[in-house]
C-alpha cells in the first residue's frame, strides 16, 4: 500500500476479496473487516489522524482482477489530513505496509463465532 504522502482525501485500500452474493452475509463480513483492521484504527486514533471508513460492493477495486465474476468486498480508509509527522508515516510504513490489503476475510469471519 503507498503511502508517501497522506494528502487530504487519500484512500486506502484494506480489504479486497471475494464474498458471497448474500445480503444476510453483509454484517458479518464487516464485522471482520472491523476485527481484520482494528489495529490500524487504534494506531491513526492514538496519534489524532481522521479517517472515514467506507464499503463498495461488487467489482473488485483493484485493475488486476477486474475481469473477476466473483463478487468482491472493498473496504477503505479515507484519511483526512494533511499535516500528518515523518515519524508517524514512517511507523506506519514499519507496522501495516505488508499487512494491506487483506485477500481472505476468512480468518476473522471465524474469530466472530469463537
Amino acid at each position: 500500500m503507498e503511502t508517501k504522502n497522506f494528502d487530504t482525501g487519500r484512500e486506502l485500500l484494506l480489504v479486497s476479496c471475494p464474498v458471497k452474493d448474500d445480503s444476510d452475509y453483509e454484517h458479518i463480513y464487516l464485522d471482520a473487516c472491523n476485527i481484520a483492521t482494528q489495529d490500524l484504527k487504534n494506531w491513526l486514533e492514538e496519534n489524532n489522524i481522521p479517517v472515514e471508513y467506507f464499503v463498495s460492493w461488487g467489482k473488485p477495486y483493484e485493475s488486476e482482477f477486474e475481469d473477476s465474476i466473483d463478487f468482491y468486498l472493498n473496504y477503505f480508509a479515507r484519511i483526512y489530513a494533511s499535516d500528518v509527522s515523518d515519524e508517524a508515516e514512517m511507523i506506519y510504513k514499519m507496522r501495516f505496509t505488508d499487512k494491506f490489503p487483506i485477500r481472505n476475510l476468512k480468518p476473522y469471519v471465524e474469530k466472530i463465532f469463537k
